[in-house]
């Protein structure tokens, strides 16, 4: 029995589930983003309006308390700015959530996207590695990139 053909298709199947789950992953990661665009833009508001206020403040009362305040408002305005900054428009996910998964496999096979081809690439190189000449165990590698995963979570 040759089961090339059956091990093919399950593999395209799969491939293509994969892509939808992560168009999907990648769609609700710009929703996302779409929900906190109001809440940054009211806290920048808010900051540019307090600003001057403290400034007022600052010329009848206690110096010390309001330039803990100043500071305060300064890291806060900082914050707001490095998160405003994220542009997921930037980083092409606009485009992968509107192509079609057949579009997304042939750009990757005809390196059309070549950071997404060479990436896949050194994953799928590594990974054979690891597993036909180091011999480790697929489990022990999922198991490695989970701990990666959480240990980058936190750091």
């Amino acid at each position: 029995m040759n089961f090339a053909g059956f091990r093919d298709a399950s593999l395209g199947v799969a491939l293509a589930t994969t892509v939808d789950t992560l168009l999907g992953a990648i769609s609700g990661v710009i929703q996302t983003a779409n929900r906190f665009k109001p809440v940054l833009n009211h806290l920048n508001d808010t900051v540019s309006w307090i600003t001057p206020r403290i400034e007022e403040i600052s010329r009848s009362t206690d110096s010390q308390e309001i330039e803990r305040l100043m500071n305060l408002l300064n890291q806060a305005k900082e914050t707001v700015d490095k998160c405003s900054g994220v542009s997921f428009e930037s980083l092409g996910l606009e485009r992968i959530v509107q192509s079609q998964p057949a579009e997304i496999v042939n750009d990757i096979a005809l390196w059309k996207r070549k950071k997404l081809s060479g990436s896949l690439l050194f994953t799928s190189t590594a990974t054979w590695v690891l597993q036909q000449v180091y011999e480790y165990n697929f489990l022990t590698i999922a198991s490695w990139l989970a701990i990666v995963i959480v240990t980058s979570l936190f750091s």
